[in-house]
């Protein structure tokens, strides 16, 4: 009997032990291999229940390479394409998991549950007769001839004649990617790529943003680094005690993580558009107009009735005006200042959020060292590697499952592939 031994219950795991089944089951080699998960936690696909916001966005319509990042697009691009979106949804449906699609392409479980998705992955899991072994939490793996010996740290030992790493990366180490799958790989000799937190809240200098925090507005960011807006996002935005949250923010991150981690002292500023729909033109008029509604109140009531209270309060105070201040004292020079601070509401990023709050690891053992037809390590005959361990990470929006359910496919198809191989 043959042992392949994944090392991870994630997303990528799960699906690339039913892969391996199923390409086994086509030969007629299933009950010559027998197939383990080994997860570090107490339970296979903590991560994935949180996904979505526990709706568990499965992938995208929308499905492009252009939202991806790696050092090897080229693989990614291979990889996703020979597992794609029609078949990842074709899958889902064969394990009687109906789907739906939402906004901006995302395709969401039709129950909207992430339990719904785990629970057919680990139904057709236990319906193969796959073994899921928990609290497992692998310290080494070495590779012997054409044989490795997998240690937990427990002492307990495992002998495999193919590894599959999926152990994840350093995203939400709480649900169980801690970042040692990354430790077990360069031992190995495989290289690390840089890793920083992706999909995540921004932190910028709080002087601002402490005193409206918890309120949430939709407008339009933009990343501007050293004078140039490099990225912009619109959609809601919430304002923090350490600087910025909310879905726009999360496609912005990994620019802001990336450019800050590379230590290029770069002036990097957060510029919030609080009334997209208007331009500036527009908006002065309506301003000089609001002077005559509000020629008998103070400066702390000039905003009532546009942005949010506070909002429009630190607007006027950003804008050199006391909320004391009779309205009557704008000029020409102040109202143009509290329209660009409207239009161009500032703050100075000082960089992202931890591991902890993040969704996804950007970085990660080098795609360049495996095979893009098989995602089998050059390196180590019969290793192969999947999901967020791998240097490929998605934008928001279903694409990093995507990746998930594609490299693991692949990679249980043809660690199975090699099994049968060395079978024969």
């Amino acid at each position: 009997m043959k042992e392949l031994y994944i090392i991870g219950g994630g997303a990528s795991g799960l699906i690339s032990a039913i892969s391996a089944f199923e390409e086994l089951k086509r030969a007629g080699f299933e009950r010559r291999v027998s197939i383990s998960i080994l997860e570090r936690k107490d339970k296979v696909g903590r991560k994935l229940l949180a996904t979505g916001n526990g709706r568990c966005n499965l992938t995208n319509k929308n499905m492009d390479i252009k939202f991806y990042y790696s050092d090897c697009l080229e693989a990614v691009d291979k990889v996703i394409s020979d597992f794609d979106i029609s078949m990842t949804i074709e899958f889902f449906e064969g394990l009687g998991l109906m789907t739906r699609c939402g906004e901006e392409g995302k395709i969401y479980p039709y129950s909207l549950q992430a339990s719904s998705v785990l629970d057919v992955l680990r139904g057709k899991a236990g319906e193969y007769g796959i073994n899921e072994i928990c609290s497992s939490d692998i310290s080494r793996v070495s590779a012997q001839r054409e044989e490795f010996i997998l240690k937990d740290r427990s002492g307990k030992t495992y002998r495999a004649d193919s590894v599959i790493m999926a152990p994840g990366g350093c995203a939400s180490p709480n649900l169980g990617s801690d970042g040692s799958g990354f430790k077990l790989m360069t031992e190995l000799g495989h290289k690390l790529n840089r890793v920083f937190p992706a999909i995540t809240q921004i932190k910028t200098e709080t002087d601002v943003v402490k005193s409206i925090q918890g309120i949430k507005v939709e407008g339009a960011l933009d990343i501007v680094i050293d004078g140039v807006s490099v990225r912009r996002e619109t959609g809601e935005i919430l304002f923090t005690e350490y600087g910025i949250s909310g879905p726009a923010v999360f496609k912005a991150a990994r620019l802001v993580g990336d450019t800050v981690g590379k230590n290029k002292h770069k002036n990097i500023l957060a510029v919030i558009d609080l009334m997209p729909e208007i331009d500036k033109d527009s908006l002065l008029e309506i301003l000089k107009k609001r002077v005559e509604i509000f020629k008998n109140k103070n400066m702390d009531e000039f905003m009532t009735g546009t942005v949010n209270k506070r909002i429009g309060q630190t607007i006027v105070k950003m804008s050199g005006l006391r909320l004391s201040d009779p309205v009557l004292l704008l000029d020409s020079e102040k109202m143009s200042k509290l329209c660009n601070n409207i239009k161009g509401f500032t703050l100075k990023c000082i960089g992202t959020q931890s591991f902890q709050n993040a969704q996804v690891t950007a970085g990660g053992i080098s795609l360049k060292e495996f095979d893009k037809e098989t995602l089998q390590s050059r390196l180590v005959r019969g290793l192969f590697a999947c999901g967020e361990i791998l240097d490929a990470d998605g934008e928001c929006g279903g694409y990093n499952l995507q990746w998930a359910w594609s490299s693991g496919y692949k990679a249980g198809k043809h660690a199975a592939e090699y099994l049968i191989r060395k079978n024969r």
